[in-house]
């Protein structure tokens, strides 16, 4: 999960589950369904959540240029992004601004500190990017203002 400041994973979690987002089983924790997602974000955090099933490379931009944080498929192998990924999609990350050029993002299943805050060239990302995700506007001031981007470390390709 995606743990903004404060919103500790296993609320969101549990909170999410309720709502059919997640599924769970003996070999696990499954999902992430987009639609309920949305559903849980907005009825419980009052966020404005909007799926994409069809997302371009130009509308992430604009997206994230406007304000909003982007939940955005992307394949496994971003977290070592010298390599070309086998496939688009298969793992989610949160896409939380851009700088000069970037999309920088948080992985939470970065193997590294440099992976799980990371900032890739958008031509870059896009080689990762499966074109599919949810859009969630947090331009309202207060706590669901993405974190600074300070922590970020840039990946050069």
């Amino acid at each position: 999960m995606f743990s903004p400041p404060g919103w500790p994973d296993f609320q969101l979690l549990s909170g999410a589950r309720a709502f059919g987002a997640y599924t769970c089983d003996a070999d696990g924790i499954h999902g992430m369904f987009y639609d309920p997602f949305a559903s849980y974000a907005h009825q419980t955090h009052d966020l404005d959540a909007t799926v994409h099933r069809e997302l371009g490379m130009d509308e992430l931009l604009e997206l994230l240029a406007a304000g909003c944080m982007v939940v955005a498929s992307v394949s496994k192998k971003i977290r070592r992004p010298q390599l070309t990924p086998p496939r688009r999609g298969g793992r989610l990350i949160l896409a939380t601004g851009l700088d000069d050029g970037h999309i920088v993002f948080r992985d939470p299943s970065g193997h590294t500190p440099d992976t799980t805050a990371a900032a890739l060239p958008a031509e870059h990302f896009a080689t990762f990017f499966a074109g599919r995700g949810i859009s969630i506007d947090v331009s309202p001031t207060g706590p669901r203002r993405p974190p600074p981007h300070a922590a970020i470390r840039r990946v050069t390709s």
